[in-house]
């Protein structure tokens, strides 16, 4: 097949071509898709349609690249798992806890479990903005159901929680 392509969509297709080798690493497998996020200006949805992804496996891959390179390299050398590195996102001390699950041995689900009380804790800490407290109580109102309102740390998009007590309060959503 011969593709007559410019310098933008060689490069994008060569990321493309990478990303679906067997081979590659999960590290780089995340780089790749922040260069073709970068290089198209896309969106993490965008890019999940591209490759035939879920947009929720472009992301949890590209959060990989938060992680300390120390990590990172714990990850490419195979010491450490994608879930092992995942749990670890956001954690203080993150190499020495990335140390520790390599000398003990832990499975995934002991990482997360040490690590969800740090999370939780954290999570517990941040005050909610007064302002989305008052949209969720005036949206509450508005449709007889509790909600929730969650920004992500950007603040530019996030996620809307309906709660119903009963069957007939979902068919009336539905």
């Amino acid at each position: 097949i011969i593709l007559d392509l410019n310098d933008s969509e060689t490069l994008e297709v060569a990321i493309v071509e990478n990303i679906q080798r067997e081979d590659l690493n999960i590290i780089e497998e995340a780089n790749a898709y922040k260069g073709l996020i970068r290089i198209k200006n896309i969106t993490n949805e965008n890019l999940a349609k591209i490759i035939g992804k879920s947009p929720s496996h472009v992301s949890n891959i590209l959060r990989l690249l938060e992680l300390e390179k120390t990590i990172q390299e714990m990850v490419i050398s195979g010491d450490l798992s994608m879930g092992h590195a995942r749990a670890l996102i956001g954690v203080p001390n993150a190499v020495q806890k990335a140390k520790e699950i390599i000398k003990r041995n832990l499975s995934v689900r002991e990482v997360e479990k040490i690590t969800s009380s740090f999370k939780k804790n954290k999570k517990q800490k941040i005050p909610k903005d007064p302002n989305i407290s008052d949209l969720e109580k005036e949206l509450s109102d508005k449709i007889g159901l509790k909600t929730s309102i969650q920004f992500n740390e950007s603040g530019s998009s996030g996620s809307l929680t309906l709660y119903y007590s009963d069957l007939n309060q979902l068919d009336d959503i539905m």
